[in-house]
């Protein structure tokens, strides 16, 4: 039966290895090594300790941050290179992030509550709602959604800037059902589904009335930027629709009006206020609500069929556990990520397919292989943690953006309203990251990668595959050990002895005995010569990166 109860002993480096790649964008070698000698309850407090936030980007046209501050036309850079630094700001978040979960649940809150930076446009737009995803990534969701609703660039992305009591724009109600909260039910008639109603979306559509993207505006609880309300030369809130909003039966003829009028008749602004908080409450009052975000929660950390036995002996528990937690995230992660179902040993035939059963995403894969083989993105000396970001940023900006876009995401800009089809799309989900040209891009990462990146005569990076087995195999003289230990650690599941051989003597040894490798390695570490084994290596290491299997996570 399929079990939520923790599992037992130490991780051990195949489970420690699984719990990393799930909830980081990918381990290194130390870290899989320093986690396969915890419990899974030390794992977990250490996976979830507050990450500090971190310094903001900076515009390398002027060496300061301007999120902050304000950029000035003449003196910044130009509109679309301070948003493609935002971008690549975050890819450092994910680089930095080390043996901590705060990056990739950003990330998925992101998948959820989806953006696109060419149509926000704007960078400060877009590094707030950001910190606003960061400062929720483990907490209340239902609050997290209501900021949501106010963000600047959640305004500017579904309309809500024309959202006026005259012409109500239904584009982020429609979406704060479908695609944020209680998604579609079974189907009922035209537009309406059992979890919500056309009546529904036209009826929040008039609660969210009457509010303007404003970024001097702050939220006295988070110190963000949030919407203002609109008012007229009399201080009147005149945009907003003050008649009742009667919902469907969904949700039981629930009725939102204002419960306080200013002397010209319309609303207050503090009752405007109250009618969001009712308007979200009122969604997440359904049971429905919590079961349809742990769906997400899980076909994004866990594994994308959702079956009748998973809903009920997994899902439905998760749901229950966000609702009893006042829709704090935090505890249905620890509950998910201790148990025998994320480590798929509650059931022995297997038939779960948790190991090893997701596609890794481009940031993964791109992320992944940097981190866990060392590569240096930054050859230069640093001092300070934002230049570290800064230098990130370089690198990120000169090569491995388009690298990942090719690969099929493009960072911040996900293809569709919905986000990236890897997450929302099935039956396929995160086979929608795999066609002929991704795969082919997938692959053609590795040997950029091994052969090193040049731009303007500087050495950006490289993957020295020397250094590395040198360094972290425990017996680089043996060439069974090398190939055992390297397919332990970057694989997610043990391959066939057919497939192992397979690396070993075709790819590594191409024909070769295994005393000859031996020989070689000698006369490396006595001449320092690596010109008898850094060819093989690295047609090794392509080898293993380009197969089918390092694609899974």
């Amino acid at each position: 039966m399929l079990s939520l109860s923790p599992i037992t002993g130490t991780l051990g480096a195949t489970r420690a290895a699984h719990l990393l790649r799930r909830l980081t964008f990918g381990p290194t070698k130390a870290e899989i090594d320093a986690f396969a000698t915890k419990t899974i309850a030390q794992a977990i407090t250490d996976l979830f300790q507050p990450r500090p936030i971190p310094p903001p980007p900076k515009d390398h046209l002027t060496g300061s941050e301007w999120v902050t501050t304000g950029a000035t036309t003449g003196v910044n850079s130009i509109s679309n290179h301070l948003k493609h630094y935002i971008r690549a700001w975050w890819f450092a978040q994910m680089m930095d992030a080390g043996a901590n979960a705060t990056e990739k649940c950003v990330f998925f809150l992101h998948t959820n509550f989806t953006v696109q930076s060419s149509i926000v446009n704007n960078s400060v737009d877009l590094y707030y709602q950001n910190q606003l995803l960061r400062t929720y990534c483990f907490g209340d969701i239902r609050e997290l959604t209501e900021k949501i609703s106010l963000d600047s660039a959640m305004i500017v992305f579904l309309d809500g800037n024309t959202n006026k009591r005259t012409s109500p724009n239904e584009n982020y109600a429609r979406e704060l059902f479908e695609l944020y909260t209680i998604g579609k039910g079974i189907e009922a008639g035209p537009g309406d589904y059992t979890t919500y109603t056309e009546d529904d979306v036209q009826a929040a559509a008039r609660v969210l009335t009457g509010y303007a993207k404003d970024i001097t505006n702050i939220d006295p609880d988070t110190g963000f930027p949030t919407a203002r309300i609109r008012t007229n030369q009399n201080g009147s809130t005149n945009e907003h629709d003050y008649d009742p909003k009667v919902f469907s039966t969904a949700y039981n003829g629930h009725t939102i009006q204002p419960a306080a009028f200013d002397a010209y008749g319309f609303a207050t602004e503090a009752a405007m206020r109250d009618e969001l908080t009712d308007l979200i409450h009122m969604i997440f009052a359904k049971f429905e609500t919590a079961q349809n975000i742990c769906r997400k929660i899980y076909r994004f950390f866990v594994y994308y069929d959702i079956t009748a036995d998973v809903e009920t002996n997994i899902i439905d528990v998760l749901a229950n556990t966000l609702v009893a937690n006042n829709f704090n995230l935090q505890p249905v992660y620890e509950l998910l990520f201790s148990s025998e179902h994320f480590f798929d040993e509650d059931t022995p035939d297997l038939s779960d397919n948790v190991l090893g059963a997701l596609i890794k995403s481009p940031a993964e894969v791109t992320i992944g292989t940097l981190r866990f083989f060392n590569v240096d993105l930054l050859p230069w000396d640093v001092n300070t943690q934002a230049e570290l970001y800064a230098y990130y940023e370089e690198t990120f900006r000169l090569s491995l953006r388009k690298y990942m876009e090719a690969q099929g995401m493009s960072l911040l800009n996900p293809p569709e309203v919905a986000g990236y089809p890897a997450y929302h799309q099935g039956p396929s989900y995160p086979r929608n990251w795999i066609s002929s040209n991704t795969l082919a891009e997938r692959y053609n990462l590795i040997p950029l990668l091994v052969e090193g990146y040049t731009a303007n005569s500087t050495l950006y990076y490289k993957l020295d595959i020397v250094d590395f087995v040198e360094n972290h195999i425990s017996n680089p003289f043996d060439a069974e050990v090398l190939v055992d230990e390297l397919i332990a650690y970057v694989f997610p599941v043990l391959v066939s002895q057919e497939r192992r051989d397979y690396f070993l003597y075709d790819v590594l040894l191409d024909g070769l005995q295994l005393y000859n490798w031996t020989n070689a390695w000698v006369q490396y570490t006595s001449s320092q010569d690596d010109s008898a084994i850094r060819p093989s290596l690295e047609i090794l290491i392509n080898g293993l990166l380009q197969s089918p299997e390092y694609q899974l996570s």
